[in-house]
């Protein structure tokens, strides 16, 4: 029979111990934890008014992500003073759906709180309008023929809020279409 040889170094009491936690994979590993932490907290934060409107107008929020910026946007603009914000506040509740938001924005706005039964005012100037269309080319639409019509286009404000009607069939929002419908009908 062949014999095993002793295992050459083996674990004894004079034998230096492998680390296993070395300086390089501490940093890694803190690296990861704090890459992770931080994606953790981006998910849970809710962004601030100006921070929400510019992250909607770029276009790259979706789903569940959209709405939290649209609710905050909505909150943000609840205590706002200025023209753009307020707009920004109404046609983020129009997103959402929300005909409570919506006629309270609409009443500090010059409109009767009813949806689309006065046209809106207290339009902010242009170069505030850039972001207002919150990543949707409907509420760009809304904001385009309120606009038109507070400056008394009326042919320009029947085409945009046509457009509106057109794309609430693409995309069911029954406010949008409301606002559209009613304002038409005022139109005519």
């Amino acid at each position: 029979m062949s014999q095993i040889p002793a295992a050459v170094g083996s674990v004894g009491a004079g034998a230096p111990r492998e680390r296993v936690f070395t300086g390089p994979l501490c940093v890694f590993l803190a690296l990861v934890v704090g890459l992770l932490a931080y994606a953790g907290y981006q998910k849970v934060r809710t962004p601030g008014l100006a921070e929400a409107v510019r992250e909607l107008a770029d276009g790259d929020l979706d789903g569940a992500e959209r709405a939290v910026a649209l609710r905050a946007v909505v909150l943000g603009a609840a205590n706002a003073s200025s023209p753009a914000d307020r707009w920004a506040g109404l046609l983020a509740a129009v997103a959402l759906e929300d005909r409570t938001a919506y006629s309270a924005f609409a009443a500090q706005l010059g409109g009767n709180g009813v949806p689309g039964s006065s046209p809106l005012q207290n339009l902010p100037v242009p170069e505030e309008r850039t972001f207002l269309h919150l990543g949707d080319p409907m509420l760009g639409n809304l904001l385009a023929a309120c606009a038109a019509e507070a400056s008394g286009d009326r042919a320009g404000a029947m085409g945009a809020f046509g457009h509106v009607q057109a794309e609430c069939k693409l995309r069911a929002n029954p406010l949008a279409a409301e606002l559209a419908a009613n304002a038409l009908q005022r139109l005519r």
